[in-house]
């Protein structure tokens, strides 16, 4: 799995790594901070922004998975 046991880098790598999750509803809170951060060395949220804006990627909300989550993502 991409970024699971070595950190990557770049786009691509952000973009593998998102696609690794499909499927997988979190915590929207976490997401950024906790799991692409992990994931992707030097991660830039306008990266995020950019693959989203290209049509690369789509976020469905999704009910809060536990109190006090708040939204949740569906990548």
């Amino acid at each position: 799995m991409a970024g699971v046991t070595k950190k990557r880098q770049g786009l691509e790598a952000l973009l593998e790594g998102i696609e690794t999750l499909q499927g997988y509803a979190m915590p929207a809170s976490i997401f950024e901070s906790d799991i692409l951060a992990a994931r992707i060395v030097d991660y830039r949220p306008a990266d995020l922004d950019m693959l989203s804006a290209a049509g690369e990627i789509m976020w469905v909300g999704w009910s809060p998975l536990a109190t006090r989550t708040g939204a949740s993502l569906y990548i």
